[in-house]
């Protein structure tokens, strides 16, 4: 199953999509609760991943999010990366409608800087966030995605995008 295929029967079939109010003006601000928690358990590293909020300010966009490195050995953390031909998605936004391609917003900060490399039992916690928030479809489904994670010791990489997903 291609990588599109596959995030987007993960979106349809997770029944987990969060109600969100329509959509507030542009100068205003608002924070959109979330509290999702995922494990990815089915292969090694475990990790976990957690989203605490996402707030829209305008065009401008943050995520309030977390990652722990529940395996035994180091990961490299890439903001992207093209892998076999497919293209793994940023920090940011995975926006995924059933029948169409794959698309991102991706983030421009964090704080803190989100680390290189993430030891054994290490876990990242901040905001990252960017401009495009007007781009973001209404109605759609929209996901969070994570960079790309390597294990140092082998080489072999994954992505994250969240089996949960939100509505504008």
């Amino acid at each position: 199953m291609n990588r599109v295929a596959w995030w987007t029967t993960v979106i349809a079939t997770s029944g987990r999509a969060a109600a969100v109010s329509p959509s507030a003006s542009p100068t205003s601000s608002r924070t959109i609760r979330l509290g999702w928690a995922e494990t990815r358990e089915y292969s090694s590293p475990h990790m976990t991943f957690h989203v605490a909020w996402v707030r829209i300010m305008g065009d401008r966009w943050t995520v309030r999010a977390s990652f722990t490195n529940k395996g035994t050995s180091a990961l490299l953390v890439t903001p992207q990366q093209w892998a076999a031909g497919t293209f793994s998605p940023h920090y940011g936004f995975a926006i995924v409608s059933p029948g169409s391609e794959h698309e991102s917003v991706g983030a421009k900060t964090s704080t803190p800087t989100i680390p290189a490399r993430i030891k054994p039992g290490a876990t990242w916690s901040g905001t990252f966030g960017g401009t495009g928030a007007t781009r973001l479809p209404r109605g759609t489904k929209l996901s969070i995605s994570f960079g790309y994670f390597i294990v140092a010791s082998v080489g072999n990489g994954f992505s994250w995008l969240t089996q949960h997903s939100f509505r504008l």
